[in-house]
């Protein structure tokens, strides 16, 4: 009964807020202007199919990338892990890097995905271990050739 209660408030707030939201003109306008880009994206995407397959495989193709770096430099510390329970602890650091407030998800993405190896049978030591590789690799080494290039474009005056 309680969650009925809970489900039922959240959705009076819910239609409260929208239909306030919609006697606001801004809110109206900022509103229509979105939904008018999103359809010509739609449009865009339905007239170029080909465009948006590859979309769906360059996107498929850098989490693939990713999951492997993390199997990888969990290997390299001697943990065995199947890919699925690294796609799991990789969905899970990623869940945490969209909800966290820090730049990068410093912090939260390493406690979730160490989370996730930690109940997936692996020691703490080694999943912190394979963890703080995994990021040093793809988030830390990453920043050396874009400083690289932004010195490098400011220095063309490209920026």
């Amino acid at each position: 009964c309680n969650a009925g209660v809970g489900v039922a408030a959240a959705v009076v707030v819910a239609v409260i807020v929208a239909l306030v939201s919609l006697t606001i003109k801004k809110v109206q306008k900022k509103l229509i202007d979105f939904l008018g880009h999103l359809l010509g994206v739609i449009i865009t995407m339905v007239k170029h199919p080909k465009r948006i397959s590859l979309a769906i495989v360059f996107s498929m193709g850098i989490t693939a990338s990713y999951i492997a770096v993390l199997w990888l430099t969990s290997k390299s510390v001697g943990v065995n892990l199947s890919l699925l329970d690294l796609f799991i602890a990789f969905i899970a650091g990623n869940t945490a890097l969209s909800v966290s407030p820090t730049p990068g998800g410093l912090g939260a993405v390493e406690a979730a995905i160490t989370g996730v190896i930690i109940s997936a049978g692996t020691s703490p030591s080694l999943a912190l271990a394979s963890v703080v590789l995994y990021r040093i690799v793809s988030y830390w080494l990453p920043i050396i050739p874009g400083y690289i290039a932004f010195r490098r474009s400011l220095k063309k005056n490209y920026v």
